[in-house]
């Protein structure tokens, strides 16, 4: 795993269970971030972003009384830069309709609960060295939801499949990590064997 220097890099850990938040720190602090804050619920969440947004915001997804989903909702409404925050969602729950959800709601990235510190990081350089272009659109707002690769240019595209769920089975079919990804990147159809978790 490539050496990575997070160390002027501030995030926002946000859940409302103390034991996952001493768990990321701890995960965080191994891959080198300093400068970590956190909040147990969306509303404190909001007030820290929209008065000093950080680089990154890791978000669980089953929270009260404001999940992670309408917490990246209003991250994404917010004023100035604070909406352009990079949000990854961490979720025990990873079936095709959630991590379908949480793309359409605007979050960047979707991590597998218990993810791997190598999982983490990979996901953590994945938003900051390649950020995707930030979207705004008749009901929807976040980061474009097709990944562009090197051969791709600079201009706009819109598919007749941008607002629709892609054909990649069942909603209840749990993924792999690498199958999220896929998704994640805008993926419409995914290998037939798929990867373990955490490739």
């Amino acid at each position: 795993m490539k050496a990575y220097a997070f160390e002027r890099a501030s995030v926002l850990l946000v859940d409302d269970s103390v034991w996952m938040r001493v768990i990321l720190r701890q995960m965080l602090k191994s891959l080198g971030f300093s400068r970590i804050h956190e909040a147990e619920a969306g509303d404190a969440a909001l007030a820290l972003v929209d008065s000093a947004p950080p680089d990154i915001v890791l978000v669980d997804w089953d929270m009260k009384p404001m999940d992670g989903l309408e917490l990246t909702r209003r991250l994404r409404r917010l004023p100035g830069e604070a909406r352009y925050v990079p949000v990854i969602m961490i979720s025990a729950y990873s079936t095709l309709g959630n991590v379908l959800a949480a793309r359409n709601a605007g979050v960047n990235e979707f991590l597998v609960k218990p993810a791997s510190p190598q999982t983490m990081y990979h996901h953590l350089v994945s938003v900051i060295e390649r950020p995707r272009p930030f979207v705004e659109a008749p009901g929807y707002r976040g980061p474009d939801r097709r990944r562009r690769g090197a051969s791709d240019d600079d201009t706009p595209r819109r598919r007749s499949t941008d607002h629709q769920s892609p054909p990649l089975g069942p909603a209840d079919r749990p993924l792999s990590q690498s199958e999220i990804t896929a998704i994640m990147g805008g993926a419409t159809t995914l290998p037939a064997q798929p990867m373990e978790a955490g490739e």
